[in-house]
């Protein structure tokens, strides 16, 4: 069985920083690729090219109506993504509608989804066991589509209750909003404490916009022993940090 526990990515406190020069070549394009539809066409078409998690969202996008598409690229725009957000961490599992800077309105949805599964192997008379956690993943949904998701899991060593050391934590993203775009940072530490194992991986996330530049840490961290593992997001602001949460 499968167990993904799925986080609205809270952005609403970002800081005003320099965009970082670094960000992901694929998703660097900036405003001009959210200007219109028909750039925002162009832009996913061409990721299609390397990136099947793109396709899936262009050929959503183009199923949506005209009227929705525009507000649907309207909605990428950093200071109208920002308010869908806070808006939708409010109003959890809810279809809502949300008013953009222009006066019009978009449906949005935060979905807190559950499902099981276990990737411990049964391995009779073992001293120790190599245990991979389920996913730990965030999503941001728009109009149904995902524009955004980032997942991580940790790999660990256990004596069957307690954790001894941790081996990996692995990690991948997707974004396909160009006005907010991702870098990797890189590993958060790993270690051991009361019988969990630590570690996590690190975001930077980036815009430009009228509001000026945006730029925010992402840290998504795992705690985890042989049965239970918790997960939770740093940025640095309490105010859209994410406590730790069974999964």
């Amino acid at each position: 069985m499968k167990k993904i526990i799925s986080f609205i990515f809270v952005l609403s406190t970002l800081m005003f920083l320099t965009p970082d020069r670094n960000a992901h070549a694929q998703e660097h394009g900036g405003m001009e690729e959210i200007s219109s539809v028909h750039n925002y066409i162009e832009y996913l078409s061409k990721k299609s090219e390397n990136d099947e998690s793109a396709k899936e969202v262009l050929d959503q996008f183009l199923e949506l109506s005209k009227e929705d598409q525009k507000l649907f690229v309207q909605a990428l725009e950093p200071q109208n993504y920002l308010r869908l957000i806070n808006a939708g961490q409010n109003n959890p599992d809810k279809n809502i509608a949300v008013e953009l800077d222009n006066g019009q309105k978009i449906n949005m949805q935060l979905n807190l989804i559950t499902e099981q599964d276990t990737f411990t192997p049964f391995i009779p008379y073992a001293t120790t066991w190599k245990v991979t956690t389920p996913w730990a993943k965030v999503d941001m949904v728009i109009l149904g589509i995902t524009t955004s998701t980032f997942q991580t899991r940790m790999i660990l060593q256990t004596d069957g209750v307690h954790a001894l050391q941790v081996y990996d934590i692995e990690k991948k993203y997707v974004n396909h909003n160009p006005g907010v775009w991702t870098t990797d940072v890189g590993y958060t530490n790993f270690y051991v404490s009361s019988g969990y194992g630590h570690g996590g991986y690190q975001w930077k996330l980036s815009s430009t916009g009228t509001l000026g530049g945006l730029s925010s840490n992402l840290d998504m961290i795992i705690k985890a022993n042989h049965t239970k593992q918790y997960f939770k997001v740093d940025s640095g602001r309490d105010s859209w940090a994410i406590g730790w949460t069974q999964f």
